[in-house]
Parts: C-alpha cells; sequence; structure tokens
C-alpha cells in the first residue's frame, strides 16, 4: 500500500516519492557548517537562524562562547569551559541577531565544529 503526500486538505511536504514509487523524507534545508580553530572571534551568520549543534574535538582547549550576536556581547547561548569533554551538543535553538563564537585562553587551538541555518 502506498502512502499519499496529501490526507484531506493537508499536504505532507517533508515527504515526497522517490524514482521507484516509495515514499522517501525529504532533505532540503540542510544544515551549513562552520569550523573554530584558532583563538579568534568569529561571526558565524550575521541573521536570525537555527542553532542544531556544536561538536568539540579537542579536551584541555580554550573557553569557547556562544552568542545570539554578530559581536561578543549580548545574549550568551552557551559557555563551553576547557575541560569540556569531547563530544556533539544538540542544541536545537534560535538565535535572533546572528550567531558569532569566541575562543580565548587555554593557549591550544579549538576544534570546533558548528551546524546551523
Amino acid at each position: 500500500m502506498a502512502l499519499g503526500k496529501t490526507i484531506g486538505d493537508r499536504e505532507f511536504s517533508k515527504f515526497v516519492e522517490d524514482e521507484t514509487g516509495k515514499i522517501a523524507v525529504r532533505t532540503h534545508n540542510q544544515f551549513g557548517t562552520a569550523a573554530l580553530v584558532s583563538l579568534t572571534t568569529s561571526v558565524v551568520k550575521s541573521s536570525a537562524g537555527f542553532l542544531h549543534a556544536v561538536n568539540i574535538g579537542g579536551v584541555s582547549g580554550p573557553t569557547i562562547s556562544l552568542w545570539d550576536n554578530t559581536v561578543p556581547s549580548g545574549t550568551l547561548i552557551h559557555r563551553f569551559h576547557a575541560d569540556a569533554p569531547v563530544a556533539t551538543y544538540l542544541f536545537d535553538v534560535k538565535f535572533t541577531t546572528g550567531l558569532s563564537i569566541k575562543a580565548v585562553g587555554g593557549g591550544i587551538n579549538p576544534q570546533v565544529q558548528i551546524s546551523y541555518k
């Protein structure tokens, strides 16, 4: 039994039919990525958006702060301290002004990857 893309008057746009007639999940609007690999401040996005995840790839690195702003001030989204474990941290939160990241201290370059849109 094939699933339709509509039920009543509702269209389910996240599902599409592939070339074999099977229903598949649409993968548009995927996340962009940005990397921070030096002790600096970087603007990830200069407008409103969505922070999906942050990957920390090294221990004993600098303190890393994420800001809802185009400069490292204003609304703090999160701060990773130097002893943050290597992991992927899911946020799935909106930011309204922009997204900036700042790495300070530690003397070791950060290994950070950010997923956003």
